[in-house]
């Protein structure tokens, strides 16, 4: 039997957020394809001039109703104002959404109401209004959720459970109406070029970038546009599916096969492929497949585990017996001799001191490196110069260079080398990548050993990993970043092609791992940050690592 052709005369659908983006799209094809419709919206003006176009393009009747969906009051008139104009209702689609940034610990209660409120509670309680008219009709209700139901993205904490909410409620509603012949399903949108994140606080530059970024992270390559979902929804919504009921259709260019779990710590304008490694709840530090070592440094173990724990590392051959694990503590400022701050994991022989690679960024920043202390530690640390953006020319940089040697000297005697510093955070990798052989900066061959006094610093320095293993710049005095319950960590995978331009994973020529950790013990929390980049091309043996700290004021 042919599948019917979409077809939508005669029903009468009740559309909510219908002044904008994928409720707007919705509208448009809903009234082509027949329908009479309930547009609802809290913008008055919007509302209104919707249904003027609507009523010069179709002939079917919009009937606009301005409402606030966080109001009790609001939805009951709507419900009241749409049965009484037209008599019946076929087709409910929940659509109205709000997206708010925040994360476990800086989302407030309010925000996560409000959220909900919008999201959730409004989709229920308009359904459960709605029911009576909808089961007298045998019609079908189709949710807006998102791709972030289906899978869990960092610092849009309360959006992710409201659309999280959205799914159960649809498969929940779908079994209990089933027998009373409505149909409820939602669609899963990826990114969808509409008002929604610029509403969420992003500017114009932001959101273009992140609709840029969007082509790395699904699978179409490009962000998907509201006439895509409007499709999705309006097939749903009739005959065609008469068969599907508590379906989540995900209408997301493949986003959510791409993203297998979460990448902790990032942004949302951060998210990326996330490959299968991490630090696990067992304390391990997994190793890629293939490793960024060379072979003769590579550990013999078959599951290529490097292991924090002496007595596991023992166990399993004693790779690393000069490596512990310290207990939990309170991490603060004192003494460069406290133990607890300047203790190396790494043994090193005693006739050598670690190397210091410092980069100036863009805060003033003091610091003391290196195993030397200053002989007053009272006395108040040299600064740098305010910021690097005061050096305009040749011979202010030559000054600048000059005066950041000056004060360095005087605070460490360990071996210093200064790298260039690159504008873009994701140019630094790919620079170094082009350069085959020796680097015009000189890089380490051991782990530095970083000691502090409680003075904010922004500093990088570049490891060669032919001399050293990645795993190793964890250990780097300031303690355990990856013992069991220690340090979070996020991980991403940035890939680019022969052009230097972001691709799909599969087509590219250069790949750039980066691994952000955030100190476990660090007063304030997230005082304490590093991101260590790796960098491969194809089978290239000359591998480099950068690593990053961002160490702020501690109290």
């Amino acid at each position: 039997m042919a599948a019917p052709v979409v077809n939508l005369s005669g029903k009468v659908a009740l559309i909510t957020g219908a002044t904008s983006g994928i409720g707007r799209a919705t509208a448009v094809l809903f009234n082509k394809l027949g329908a009479s419709l309930v547009i609802t919206g809290r913008a008055n003006d919007r509302l209104q001039a919707l249904a003027d176009e609507l009523s010069k393009v179709g002939t079917a009747e919009t009937f606009p109703v301005t409402a606030d969906l966080t109001k009790e009051e609001d939805i009951k008139s709507l419900v009241e104002a749409a049965i009484k104009k037209f008599n019946k209702l076929d087709i409910l689609v929940n659509n109205a959404g709000i997206l708010e940034n925040g994360t476990i610990e800086n989302t407030t209660l309010e925000q996560f109401d409000h959220m909900l409120s919008v999201n959730l509670r409004a989709v229920f309680y308009l359904t459960n209004l709605l029911c009576p008219h909808l089961i007298e009709t045998r019609g079908a209700i189709v949710n807006v959720s998102s791709v972030n139901g289906m899978r869990s993205f960092p610092n849009v904490l309360a959006y992710n459970i409201s659309k999280a909410g959205v799914d159960q409620l649809t498969r929940c509603a779908a079994l209990e109406l089933a027998p009373k012949g409505v149909r409820v399903n939602c669609v899963n949108p990826g990114v969808t070029m509409t008002e929604l994140h610029r509403r969420s606080g992003m500017d114009q530059t932001a959101y273009s970038a992140f609709i840029e970024h969007s082509k790395s992270t699904h699978a179409l390559g490009r962000a998907g546009n509201p006439e895509e979902v409007a499709n999705a929804i309006a097939f749903l919504a009739s005959g065609a599916a008469s068969f599907i009921t508590g379906a989540s259709l995900p209408v997301d260019g493949g986003r959510h096969a791409m993203c297998p779990r979460r990448a902790r710590g990032m942004s949302a304008e951060e998210e990326e492929y996330i490959p299968p490694n991490d630090v696990d709840d067992n304390g391990f530090f997994a190793l890629d497949a293939p490793v960024l070592t060379p072979p003769h440094n590579q550990s013999p173990s078959p599951s290529l585990e490097i292991r924090s724990s002496r007595r596991i590392a023992e166990r399993s051959g004693g790779r690393y017996p000069n490596r512990e694990v310290l207990l939990r503590r309170r991490y603060s400022p004192g003494l460069p001799g406290d133990e607890s701050l300047s203790r190396s994991r790494l043994g090193r022989p005693l006739d050598r001191k670690p190397p210091i690679v410092l980069i100036p960024k863009r805060r003033p920043t003091a610091i003391v490196h290196g195993d030397e202390s200053p002989s007053d530690l009272n006395a108040k640390p040299p600064v740098l110069l305010k910021s690097t953006a005061d050096v305009t020319d040749g011979v202010s940089l030559r000054r600048h260079i000059e005066e950041q040697d000056r004060i360095i000297a005087q605070v460490t005697t360990s071996p210093v080398f200064r790298a260039k510093f690159i504008g873009s955070i994701v140019d630094v990798p790919v620079a170094l990548l082009l350069r085959h052989g020796p680097l015009d900066v000189e890089v380490c061959d051991s782990v530095p050993k970083i000691r502090l006094l409680g003075y904010p610093v922004s500093l990088s320095f570049i490891v060669d990993t032919t001399k050293v293993n990645p795993a190793d710049l964890c250990f780097d005095g300031l303690g355990p970043w990856n013992v069991r319950g220690g340090a979070r960590l996020s991980m991403t995978k940035f890939f680019f092609n022969k052009e230097k331009t972001k691709c799909a994973p599969g087509s590219h020529d250069f790949c750039v791992q980066r691994k952000a950790y955030v100190h476990p013990h660090c007063v304030p929390p997230g005082s304490i940050k590093k991101i260590i980049w790796q960098i491969t091309k194809e089978d290239d043996t000359c591998r480099y690592v950068r690593v990053d700290y961002l160490l702020l004021s501690l109290s």
